[in-house]
């Protein structure tokens, strides 16, 4: 669990309301550092705080805190199938933007599996830039298109 601190959590998840997209989360529930967890996840569930290297698929070291948040939610969760899913913005052609996702998404993959995450409960697949959330005419959408998710497939 997150210390909190003196900020106020008002579902007791250990994340500051001030910071958790999840509010209602059960205490003591295993989640994310954005507070949500698998089974509260209504579609896709961003991963808030992967990075990745510029036009790469090394991830940064700061990925460290939510990678390892998400083998414990992965892990305590009863979800028997879920898929890693890739994004990209616009900026390069579409056939680099779906390898890169595919990349991305694989190391991903790679991390958790290495964590103690059941190979066969996890997938990685790459979606390129078609499926953005934002406009890809801004840095701020561009940066919001640029994700990881978790999606699970099977309950």
């Amino acid at each position: 669990m997150i210390d909190v601190g003196s900020c106020a959590d008002g579902d007791g998840d250990g994340v500051c309301d001030s910071k958790d997209s999840c509010l209602d989360t059960p205490a003591g529930a295993a989640v994310l550092p954005n507070g949500c967890s698998l089974e509260l996840a209504t579609g896709a569930l961003r991963l808030e705080g992967v990075f990745f290297e510029t036009d790469s698929d090394m991830l940064k070291p700061e990925s460290i805190v939510t990678l390892d948040a998400a083998v414990n939610v992965i892990n305590t969760s009863e979800a028997k199938k879920i898929e890693i899913a890739g994004h990209t913005d616009s900026r390069a052609s579409d056939e680099y933007n779906q390898v890169l996702s595919d990349k991305r998404a694989k190391a991903v993959y790679d991390y958790l599996t290495a964590k103690g995450v059941e190979p066969d409960r996890i997938s990685a697949q790459g979606y390129g830039e078609s499926q953005p959330v934002a406009e890809n005419t801004t840095d701020e959408g561009m940066a919001r298109n640029r994700r990881v998710e978790l999606r699970v497939l099977d309950q």
